[in-house]
């Protein structure tokens, strides 16, 4: 089973193949790096994971297709997260609000935004850093904001940023909940109910309490939401992510939809924030029975009839050319796009997956 992902975002996937947690795998699965994928002659029958969707440039997504047609209906080959179908964050969040599913919308900054109701938060459409601004409460402040953020310092790009009203699904004692869970393939499994004081629910600011663990465990048992979750990825032509939401009153809201999900701890990092005995013995038995559906989901999905002849792929010159040149650029920004990163804080969250 492959893995399809961005080479600088695979610790999603090395994080959990050098875990404990996949040491009882019964069934192959190796990343293989979308930069490497446009050097293929020729690629074997096996189950085909396309992920990484929101930071899929355009010239990687028509890569992503041209692979997909060309594996497609193939003997022993499933593919799940069709590029050409899968709704990405704005999109699925615009899709969604227009169908009353979602009671909060979403703009990007071409859109007029005198309809925007406040508060708001921006973000980046296509990374996972969260909120760049914390809760902006006027116009005023918006326009303030975003010139910051598009200021020579940030050099953000008006395309990459959209506007996000506030869903506020605090309970009368002021807590968040966030919800999560994994679609693969047809399997739906609760991953995450972590709560916080804070809008912005992260496992560093995460209440770890025996009582909020009995509702994590229910959650993950009573699966109540399968049904709804189920909907949402349809809506999204997603088979494989992890959909993040929150319940206001009784009705679900979807937060976004992650493609390349974190499946454990980072390969290797020693900065992971630190658990102590007792957090970790409450917070083990929703992970062990998240892992082991973990487990059981991926090993139904590979391919049924491995082995056979190699697939040919045949991947235009022109668009290897400009995905060639797409990488040497970036290769040559990440540093810049490192400092801007740590300037930002966007890597002040600690959790990275369990």
């Amino acid at each position: 089973m492959y893995y399809l992902v961005n080479q600088e975002h695979d610790y999603t996937l090395r994080g959990y193949l050098e875990s404990d947690r996949s040491r009882d795998l019964a069934c192959s699965l190796a990343g293989l790096h979308y930069q490497r994928a446009r050097k293929s002659r020729q690629l074997p029958p096996s189950t085909y994971i396309f992920s990484d969707h929101e930071r899929l440039t355009p010239h990687q997504t028509e890569l992503a297709i041209q692979l997909w047609n060309q594996l497609v209906d193939r003997p022993g080959v499933r593919l799940l997260n069709n590029p050409a179908h899968v709704a990405r964050r704005y999109k699925l969040l615009r899709k969604l609000h227009e169908l009353g599913r979602n009671d909060f919308n979403v703009f990007r900054l071409d859109e007029p935004l005198d309809q925007v109701r406040f508060p708001v938060f921006v973000r980046e459409e296509r990374e996972h850093y969260g909120s760049l601004t914390g809760l902006i409460h006027g116009a005023d402040e918006l326009r303030r904001k975003l010139n910051n953020l598009l200021s020579f310092l940030q050099k953000h790009r008006t395309q990459d940023l959209i506007v996000v009203e506030f869903c506020d699904t605090a309970d009368e004692k002021g807590i968040h909940a966030k919800y999560s869970a994994l679609k693969i393939g047809e399997h739906i499994i609760p991953r995450y109910l972590q709560f916080s004081h804070d809008w912005e629910v992260k496992d560093s600011n995460a209440i770890i309490t025996p009582h909020n663990m009995g509702r994590k465990m229910r959650y993950f048992e009573e699966n109540p939401h399968r049904s709804w979750i189920r909907e949402t990825f349809q809506l999204a032509h997603i088979d494989y992510g992890r959909l993040d939401y929150g319940v206001l009153g009784d009705r679900l809201q979807a937060w976004e939809i992650n493609t390349n999900p974190m499946m454990s701890g980072m390969p290797g990092d020693k900065k992971q924030f630190e658990r102590s005995a007792e957090r970790a013995e409450l917070l083990e038995p929703s992970r062990s029975l998240s892992h082991q559906r973990i487990r059981d989901a991926l090993e139904s999905i590979e391919s049924s009839s491995p082995g056979g002849p190699e697939i040919p792929i045949r991947i235009p010159r022109s668009l290897s050319r400009r995905l060639r040149q797409e990488e040497i650029v970036h290769q040559l920004c990440r540093p810049v796009a490192r400092l801007k990163r740590g300037l930002l804080g966007s890597f002040r969250f600690a959790g990275w997956g369990d």
